[in-house]
């Protein structure tokens, strides 16, 4: 049934992955410089249920991206407190992605 869809209809279709799917999908879209694409990603994965996995109050994924986001819209202090919330949420005590921004975020970058 899945033949002749696209791999965003495959990507995007519901599942109880489907904020995995699209967080995969905002790096994607926000690292080809294709930000409008990684802002709708990002703003059609806030309205899905949490992975059915995670038994976390919030998810890291989210975060990541609105962090992201802030930092793609300069408001580097809105930026440092979602990498502090993925950090929070993350089951593993954080997540690469959220560490280098927060370092750089820091003042250990070039971005403060």
């Amino acid at each position: 049934s899945d033949l002749g869809l696209s791999m965003e209809e495959l990507m995007t279709r519901p599942g109880p992955d489907i904020r995995q799917r699209l967080h995969d999908l905002f790096y994607y879209a926000y690292f080809t410089g294709q930000y409008e694409k990684a802002r709708y990603y990002a703003e059609l994965s806030y309205t899905q249920n949490l992975c059915w996995w995670c038994h976390e109050g919030g998810c890291t994924e989210e975060w990541e991206m609105r962090g992201m986001l802030a930092f793609l819209d300069q408001q580097y202090e809105e930026a440092r407190k979602a990498f502090e919330n993925a950090n929070h949420f993350s089951w593993l005590q954080g997540t690469k992605e959220a560490y280098m921004m927060l370092r750089m975020l820091s003042g250990n970058g070039k971005h403060v």
